[in-house]
């Protein structure tokens, strides 16, 4: 819910998450928070029946990866403040070197481009 909130941020709209958990029920975002929270059903309803629907908006024009993918050397403030998302890839690297950090052993890093 997190991930889908920050790609959706950038359309400027107020943007609501809501899922529903088959054993759990239905839970709303919190963006201010970082959390879900329990709702009731009637709370979805309401923002159904009250949204604006626009179809004439081009996806491809909102949608701009340079948005989401930032560089730690262009985008320094972005990157401190944890506004990107990590690959796969680099999710796995990223767990990697925090279980070594972690571990007794000794070890190194090295990046080559």
């Amino acid at each position: 819910m997190h991930k889908n909130y920050y790609y959706l941020k950038f359309l400027g709209k107020k943007v609501s998450i809501y899922t529903f958990v088959a054993d759990d029920g239905l839970y709303k975002y919190d963006e201010d928070n970082n959390k879900c929270s329990p709702v009731e059903i009637e709370s979805l309803i309401c923002e159904l029946k009250s949204q604006t629907i626009n179809d004439t908006l081009d996806l491809d024009t909102v949608f701009v990866p340079s948005k989401y993918l930032i560089s730690p050397f262009n985008n320094e403030d972005r990157f401190i403040s944890n506004e990107y998302f990590l690959t796969d890839n680099q999710q796995s690297i990223k767990k990697e070197i925090i279980t070594m950090l972690n571990s007794e052993e000794f070890g190194f890093f090295l990046y080559i481009s």
